[in-house]
């Protein structure tokens, strides 16, 4: 049995399975919520404070692995560690301490995992825009679920957007504003692929896409494979923005961690949708990075 740790911006995210005649069975997940970037520190870097959540969420989700039976682990680093001037050191005291040996992938390599694990769900059957909305960046791929035609992973993930448009409580229409054009600034070369592809279909992974099959059908576990229809996306970010911050985090389906975040994620994928009637709705899996580091 393999575990592998998904070392994202915002949440650490755990998968203990194996493969049996070729197919993924999971035996245990978990979550641990870090936001490497809450500090805020320029240049990269992560705070003192950071570190020390990092640690602690190491420890307890090495231990899950081992108590769900995995005999080998390992850890994927993405876009905050990618970054982090100090990452290296962090990652030899995770190796020293709990044996978690940390590899850092490219956001081609990151785009790539998530395929595999989006892949291994059922949710490719067809040419698709896979999106995975992370903390720092954000991975796009152009696929079915035997080959990658295209993919990009840009560095606008909700951590980021977060930081370079903060808004107020409740919400501002100029603030709104704002997160649109910076948002279709680095959208740009995806709506032109997406464009120049005729895409008729978007599949999101994971994460906020979790909590939006959530809002929209009030089952509170994520769904392997679930589906919001377009009206439903566009009126739950109609309905996000128009809330205060208590009343979103009053949302029985709102994680704490996304009642900031899921409002910058659904306009993403807002902008995703608005230039595409054809797109009916978007297909949602909670299988993603981790799970197609052990597909792979």
């Amino acid at each position: 049995m393999r575990a592998v740790v998904d070392l994202g911006t915002n949440t650490f995210n755990l998968a203990v399975g194996e493969m049996l005649h070729g197919q993924l069975f999971l035996r245990h997940t978990a979550t641990e919520v870090v936001l490497l970037k809450k500090e805020a520190l320029p240049h990269g870097a992560i705070a003192p404070e950071a570190w020390a959540r990092a640690s602690a969420a190491v420890e307890k989700l090495v231990t899950a692995a081992r108590k769900a039976g995995a005999s080998q682990w390992e850890g994927i680093g993405t876009s905050a560690l990618r970054q982090a001037p100090h990452a290296a050191v962090w990652m030899g005291e995770m190796e020293q301490r709990y044996a978690l040996r940390i590899r850092l992938v490219t956001g081609s390599e990151e785009a790539r995992l998530i395929w595999q694990g989006v892949a291994a769900s059922g949710a490719l059957t067809e040419d698709s825009l896979l999106v995975d909305i992370g903390g720092g960046s954000v991975e796009f791929v152009h696929a079915n679920h035997r080959q990658i035609h295209w993919m990009q992973s840009i560095e606008m993930g909700m951590a980021r957007a977060q930081q370079a448009v903060p808004w107020s409580d409740p919400i501002e229409q100029q603030e709104i504003a704002d997160v649109r054009a910076w948002l279709q600034e680095r959208l740009a070369p995806v709506l032109q692929h997406a464009q120049s592809q005729k895409i008729s279909r978007l599949v999101g992974s994971a994460g906020a896409f979790d909590t939006l099959y959530s809002l929209h059908s009030s089952h509170l576990t994520p769904a392997i494979l679930g589906f919001v229809p377009r009206e439903e996306v566009l009126r739950w970010t109609h309905e996000l923005l128009g809330m205060s911050r208590a009343e979103r985090s009053a949302l029985p389906a709102m994680p704490s961690l996304r009642v900031d975040m899921q409002v910058y994620a659904l306009l993403l994928v807002e902008a995703l949708l608005l230039p595409f009637p054809a797109v009916e709705g978007i297909t949602t899996t909670s299988w993603a990075l981790r799970e197609g580091a052990l597909v792979g």
